[in-house]
This record gives structure tokens, sequence and C-alpha cells, in this order.
């Protein structure tokens, strides 16, 4: 699988991703380290403490990196989920938490599937 059908399939924007970091290898580059960011661990382990801070600062990390990648859909699930933790002291009731977290774990864990594909 190539770099551009990786983005196809997860329905980012290659080119857009392109014009901003500048060469294919930069993006290559990024695109392989992806899978072996920790930042789902986490997220994961925070929400297990229930600290609402490291869980934060997890899914605001991974949106950023979502973003620069030009991976729209998963940022856009951190997106809500930051959201939902911005400025609280405790963790949402579980019924609020699960599907946000449930579908961006899903989205992750596609993401990470097709990149593991690339030639």
């Amino acid at each position: 699988m190539t770099i551009d059908e990786v983005y196809k399939s997860i329905l980012a924007d290659y080119d857009e991703v392109l014009h901003r970091l500048k060469k294919p290898e930069r993006i290559l580059r990024f695109i392989k380290a992806f899978p072996e960011e920790k930042t789902m661990e986490k997220l994961e382990k925070a929400i297990e403490a229930h600290d609402c801070e490291e869980a934060f600062l997890a899914v605001h990390n991974m949106k950023g990196i979502s973003l620069n990648l030009g991976f729209s859909n998963l940022s856009k699930y951190c997106e809500a989920l930051t959201e939902e933790l911005r400025d609280k002291d405790e963790l949402p009731k579980k019924e609020v938490l699960e599907p946000l977290i449930d579908a961006l774990k899903k989205e992750y864990e596609k993401a990470v599937e097709i990149i593991k594909k690339l030639d």
C-alpha cells in the first residue's frame, strides 16, 4: 500500500498534508511513527486511573498529532473528547465517556491497521 492509498483509506487529505510538511519522506517518517506513539495507551491508563487532567493531556496531544498528519476523522473524535474533558476536575459519567472513547479508539485502531500496510 502506498502513502497516498493510506490517506485515501483513512479518508484523509494527503495533498493538504504534503503542502504543510513539504516532503513525502517527512510524511512517511511521521506516519510510520504513528503506530508506535503511546498517546492512546496514556489516555487509556488515565481513564482507568480516573485522572481527568492526564486524560485531557493525552487526548489533546493525540488531537494535535492527528491534525498534523491530516487524520480528520480521528481528530474529530479527539476534539469531542478534549472538549468533554476540558477544565474538569473529574471524568464525565460513564454513559457520556464510553461512547466517545469507543469511537476514538475504533478510529485510532483503523488508522494504525491501515498504516501498518504501508509498503
